[in-house]
């Protein structure tokens, strides 16, 4: 019906990508090769067109930044995404195929547990000592531990975020530990990119880490290492290994720290009293909202904040608007059509907000760029810890 192509970021932003024209092209893949097998003496004699490259082109799948809307709105249920990133795990593991700058992100995840390649050992640098905050090897006895990831650890603005996040949590008077050089990268970008065995040895690593300090409580800024964390770690314990041999274990539990936020503003262990007369609004996170249905909560932050004016965007909620950088998008440079964060961020600017509220690292620095890029002034973009640090009551 075409609802899927109706909705998806990339062909919307003049990309080669259809999810309509992916699923024909694999069903006529498929239509052309399996009569031929069905009665070859020799299956691996059987010649047919090669299905990526023949039937679906390169282009067409590393555009995909995997945001599901393509699935969200499919009348019948079609599971668009997985296909696509199939087909990149074979591009990856098997003819050694992928966009320039992903061998990049994918040796700095190898050698230093972070696409940025940043030193493994800085990953704890952002701390101050006013936060309080200690990695388990110093003090395992925490309320939460606090898994930063890439972006939190190493980004200077998404570093911000970080800090504001440890200090409402000072103040409500929990005890947060961080894994500092220990934290190796969700596997996100790896796993969405096709390189599963590269996703495997991170999923393993911080697995292993968490069963070694008996982590039970984990909360993230990142709702991409918050999906991870939550729905892909446990499904990979049931198969995985850790170091010695012995079956992995996904004993947690994990939050956004949007759902933390609003239960402490519910308790009254916060309070939000300084009025900040903005008009504010937000937008919905691909993997918080269509990937795990966090609506409401970031939604209930803004509206409990004195002052606050917020407003809709005409995409919200499941039918939101990528920004741009899931699917491992955020290390590929957008050559084709218009750019996703352009797009997204005039939907912001249509109405009439003067901020962007986020609660994801990599929308953050998407929709900042965006405003950048469009020389947008009047429209900042921030993380809902910071803003919740702002009007709290010191």
């Amino acid at each position: 019906c075409g609802r899927c192509q109706d909705n998806c970021p990339a062909y919307l932003t003049e990309k080669p990508l259809s999810p309509k024209k992916i699923v024909n092209d694999v069903k006529a893949a498929m239509d052309d090769r399996i009569p031929k097998l069905l009665v070859a003496q020799d299956p691996a004699a059987v010649e047919s067109k090669a299905l990526i490259g023949e039937y679906v082109l390169e282009d067409e799948i590393w555009s995909c930044t995997n945001c599901a809307a393509c699935m969200e709105n499919c009348p019948v249920q079609i599971e668009h995404v997985p296909k696509i990133n199939d087909m990149r795990r074979y591009q990856v593991l098997m003819e050694g195929k992928m966009a320039p700058e992903l061998q990049t992100s994918f040796s700095n995840m190898e050698n230093n547990s972070n696409p940025y390649g940043f030193a493994f050992a800085a990953r704890g640098d952002w701390v101050t000592e006013d936060l309080g905050v200690k990695t388990l090897a110093e003090d395992p006895d925490v309320d939460f531990l606090y898994y930063v990831g890439c972006a939190a650890s190493y980004d200077k603005r998404n570093q911000k975020v970080a800090i504001a996040l440890c200090k409402i949590l000072k103040a409500a008077g929990y005890k947060v530990g961080i894994l500092g050089a220990e934290e190796a990268c969700c596997g996100d970008s790896a796993m969405r990119a096709g390189n599963e065995y590269l996703f495997h040895s991170l999923a393993a690593q911080n697995l292993e880490t968490f069963k070694n300090y008996g982590v039970k409580k984990i909360i993230t800024t990142c709702p991409h290492g918050y999906n991870m964390l939550k729905k892909e770690y446990p499904k990979f314990a049931k198969v995985g290994v850790d170091s010695s041999g012995n079956p992995l274990e996904a004993n947690y539990e994990v939050y956004h720290h949007t759902e933390v936020i609003m239960d402490l503003i519910k308790l009254g262990k916060i309070r939000l009293s300084k009025p900040l007369n903005e008009t504010i609004t937000y937008h919905d996170s691909c993997f918080l909202g269509r990937y795990n249905e966090i609506y409401d909560q970031p939604r209930n932050i803004i509206k409990a904040i004195p002052g606050t004016n917020f407003v809709e965007m005409s995409r919200n909620h499941e039918r939101s608007f990528c920004c741009g950088a899931g699917g491992a998008r955020m290390w590929i440079e957008e050559h084709l059509g218009t750019r996703i964060n352009q797009f997204r961020t005039k939907d912001a600017q249509a109405t009439g907000a003067t901020k962007i509220g986020t609660a994801c690292p990599f929308c953050l620095t998407m929709l900042s760029d965006g405003a950048n890029e469009l020389d947008i002034q009047n429209l900042q973009t921030f993380d809902l810890a910071e803003y919740v640090w702002e009007a709290m009551e010191k």
